[in-house]
Formats: C-alpha cells, sequence, structure tokens
C-alpha cells in the first residue's frame, strides 16, 4: 500500500470502529425511547390491540413483557453488530457478518421512519421528534459503517 492508500485504509477503519460504538450507544437510546414511549402511551397500546377491554391485568403484564423481550433481543443485535464492527475496524477479526445485520437494521429503520409522520397529541409529539432524530443519525451511522467497511474491503483487495 503507498501512503495515500494507507491513510484512507486507517480512515476508512477508524469509522468503521466509531460507527460500531455508536451502533451500541443507540441501542441505549432505542431501549430508553422505547420504554418512554409505551409508558407514555399504554392506555393508548392497550386501546389499538384490543387489551383494553380484557380485565385481566396478568395479560397486559405479559404484553408489556414480550415488548420488553423484543427491544431486548434488538438491543443484543445492535450491540453484536457493534461490537463485531470495532473488532472489524480495528484489524482484530476478518469476518464482515456484521454488515448483514447492518443492511437489515438499516432498511428496518427506513422503514420506519414513516411512523413518525402520523398525527399524534401534543405529548407524543415531543418524544417522536426526539425519536425521529435520533433515528435519522442511527441510518447515518449504519451508513457510514457500510460505506466505510465497504472501502476498507476495497483498498485491501488493491494491495493483494
Amino acid at each position: 500500500m503507498n501512503e495515500e492508500q494507507t491513510v484512507r485504509f486507517r480512515r476508512y477503519s477508524k469509522n468503521v470502529a466509531s460507527s460500531g460504538s455508536a451502533v451500541i450507544l443507540l441501542s441505549v437510546w432505542t431501549l430508553i425511547k422505547t420504554l418512554i414511549i409505551v409508558v407514555q402511551n399504554w392506555d393508548a397500546l392497550l386501546k389499538e390491540t384490543g387489551l383494553e377491554e380484557i380485565s385481566q391485568e396478568w395479560v397486559q403484564v405479559t404484553v408489556g413483557l414480550v415488548l420488553v423481550g423484543i427491544y431486548a433481543v434488538l438491543v443484543l443485535v445492535h450491540v453484536g453488530l457493534g461490537i463485531s464492527a470495532i473488532r472489524y475496524g480495528r484489524g482484530k477479526k476478518k469476518n464482515r457478518w456484521f454488515l448483514i445485520l447492518a443492511v437489515l437494521l438499516l432498511a428496518l429503520t427506513v422503514f420506519g421512519m414513516p411512523s413518525y409522520f402520523r398525527e399524534y397529541d401534543t405529548a407524543v409529539q415531543d418524544t417522536s421528534i426526539a425519536a425521529f432524530l435520533a433515528d435519522a443519525t442511527t441510518i447515518f451511522v449504519l451508513i457510514d459503517l457500510i460505506y466505510s467497511s465497504i472501502r476498507m474491503k476495497q483498498l485491501e483487495n488493491q494491495t493483494a
């Protein structure tokens, strides 16, 4: 590798590692955001799902636990992706399976964005604006992660 390629390779590897850290931090935000939205809108959530009429509290608690479980799995996926990206960016790992997760999470985040443009009452709008900005940041981070890791691989192939 010549000097210019080495500099670009280092820059892309730092981008991948930084983006991996950002994915982990944003997963914590996703969990907090979800808990806030669910707690704030619990009655509306029960009404929309038809569980409002069920007087048994255990059903409502079960629904809440299932939601928390789903988001816990999503956080674990984010953390796994982030750790793998950090290790790849630092040269400690050559496997790039995290790109599949990154593309999947990018698609899910992009397809979820239209939900922010629904009509909400004022209390929900405040959290929706913050959630929209966080998801927009997530999209940027995932695009940077994907792009930088592809460029790293291209630079590696040029020198091989």
